[in-house]
């Protein structure tokens, strides 16, 4: 269990939902007594006045703020119950099985040069922020690609985005992404379009029109840009290369607190962007 979890489990098991409950209970109960004994007996009684009446529905009025806030968490006990379910999304060889090893400290992915090593989604739970979370490492995305398994792996990285609280996307920071489809779960789906026999259903339990139209129902998912692999870039004559988010800001794609130049192998800028992502997490999720 999670801290957040150990704390929500002690608050239930003090009472502490249930006594707030029954508080918005007797203040209900108390308000329809004033609201009822004015219809009965507000001609004849002088201690029933129009001015209880006013109190009362001011403290409705209130109730029912204190209820839309409660409501308005963010699903927030759900997601503490649940998990934040993390897509690590993007094109093949950026990183992104290096990023899911660096972010559960163990190898839970294979990594490869070779592009579309990952065919399947590889999950890995673990805690950030206090809070459980579902990471799902997906297969690359790409135009590019005729083989059928591989095909049916990115229309199965589509589908994993569309269940996902936050989308984690990772681009090699020698190839940024330059448009908003290069973030787009659903333009996934297009780039497969037209590919219906190598797909089938892929023992998915339904077909590749099946799955395009789950993901067109799916969004609303924060979004994060992780450039990857900043070691790897070209330095100018005299050692300084230009910043490889520069271009990705100028572009607008994603606002400065949401984009991350790092490098898995060697370490920089993994711990300020572990930091962010524990803080995001904490963050009220849609369900």
């Amino acid at each position: 269990d999670t801290d957040e979890q150990r704390r929500q489990a002690l608050q239930q098991m003090g009472g502490a939902q249930k006594r707030q409950y029954e508080a918005w209970r007797e203040q209900l109960l108390g308000s329809l007594a004033y609201t009822e004994a004015l219809i009965d007996f507000g001609e004849d009684a002088d201690d029933v006045t129009t001015a209880a009446l006013r109190h009362a529905v001011e403290q409705v009025g209130d109730l029912r703020g204190q209820m839309r806030r409660r409501l308005a968490d963010g699903g927030r006990g759900e997601v503490v119950r649940e998990g934040v379910r993390v897509a690590i999304l993007g094109p093949p060889n950026a990183g992104k099985s290096t990023l899911l090893n660096e972010l559960a400290q163990r190898p839970a992915a294979i990594v490869s040069p070779s592009a579309g090593t990952t065919r399947d989604v590889v999950q890995v739970t673990l805690e950030l922020g206090g809070l459980p979370v579902l990471l799902s490492d997906t297969a690359g995305l790409r135009r590019d690609s005729d083989d059928p398994i591989e095909m049916q792996g990115m229309l199965r990285a589509a589908s994993e985005a569309n269940q996902a609280q936050l989308e984690l996307w990772v681009f090699d920071a020698r190839a940024p992404p330059e448009a908003s489809s290069d973030l787009d779960a659903a333009a996934a789906v297009a780039m497969i379009e037209g590919s219906d026999e190598a797909l089938g259903d892929g023992g998915s339990g339904g077909s590749r029109a099946d799955g395009a139209a789950s993901v067109a129902e799916g969004g609303g998912a924060d979004r994060l840009l992780v450039l990857n692999k900043v070691d790897l870039i070209e330095r100018g004559p005299e050692g300084v290369s230009a910043p490889p988010t520069a271009a990705v800001l100028a572009s607008g794609l994603v606002p400065p607190e949401r984009l991350f130049a790092l490098s898995c192998a060697t370490g920089e800028g993994v711990p300020g962007f572990l930091a962010a992502l524990g803080k995001l997490v904490q963050a009220p999720q849609r369900p």
